[in-house]
């Protein structure tokens, strides 16, 4: 459940909390993942998790791809670590619009 404080965006209850970290325990998940299990918003719950990642205590382990094959979708794992790299991806040269 999510309350309302002035001034602030938003605030996650700590069962909500407790439920997102046992999701990370189990295994890697990603923001989509989290947000059905928990009832969340997905926006919610990805700025859950870069704050998490921002003290350490997540960090993005994979990126999977898109419908479009880019790697656009973060997969977060509980703990210190480097956060994964994209592939890079080159543009096209003389594509037209």
């Amino acid at each position: 459940m999510i309350k309302k404080i002035p001034g602030r965006r938003s605030r996650v209850s700590h069962v909500v909390l407790a439920k997102a970290v046992g999701l990370l325990l189990q295994a890697p998940c990603t923001a989509r993942e989290i947000a059905q299990e928990t009832g969340l918003h997905q926006k919610t719950t990805y700025e859950l998790l870069r704050a998490m990642s921002k003290y350490q205590a997540a960090h993005i382990s994979a990126w999977r791809e898109d419908s479009l094959g880019r790697e656009s979708i973060a997969v977060f794992s509980l703990g210190r670590g480097e956060d994964a790299a994209r592939r890079t991806v080159r543009r096209r040269s003389g594509a037209q619009c």
